[in-house]
């Protein structure tokens, strides 16, 4: 019911005429009170709505989740990763984030297979499940400079 309500607010406000330019109004005239334009987020709704996209926009935002600490982590630029020599290859990561993380049946050379990311963003809530699970804790945002030889941070 919320989505088809702002819907139909985007639809309505991508719609509307652009207000006429502010003129100096004559003097003791009523102060001209110019409409307010959307602006940030919604204003990215209402082009979308006039390209024909505010549902395709809405199913990437509904992806998207920006309250917690991996999302506030990729907003500030640093890499999704997994430590490769703490990693013990249980798959909860990819129980709880398919789309960002891949367990290989097998390890390079034989060895045990290790956990991979595969992509940096996606469902935020779903990431964050999968760092708050991983029993070792070898999962975690990292700046690009921190990042070691031995993690993977596959999807930049």
């Amino acid at each position: 019911m919320f989505r088809s309500r702002l819907k139909s607010l985007v639809k309505r406000v991508a719609r509307a005429p652009e207000p006429a330019p502010v003129t100096a109004p004559a003097p003791r005239a009523a102060p001209v009170v110019q409409p307010s334009l959307p602006t940030g987020g919604f204003a990215a709704l209402a082009a979308a709505a006039s390209e024909g996209t505010l549902e395709q926009k809405l199913d990437e935002l509904e992806d998207q989740t920006f309250d917690n600490e991996s999302s506030q982590a990729f907003g500030d630029g640093q890499v999704l990763t997994i430590d490769q020599d703490e990693c013990i290859s249980c798959g909860t990561c990819v129980e709880n984030s398919e789309p960002n993380f891949f367990l290989p049946s097998e390890g390079a050379g034989g060895e045990e297979a290790k956990a991979q990311v595969i992509a940096q963003q996606g469902n935020f809530e779903h990431i964050q499940d999968a760092i708050d699970a991983c029993p070792v804790m070898c999962i975690d945002w990292l700046c690009e400079v921190d990042i070691g030889s031995n993690h993977s941070a596959g999807g930049r």
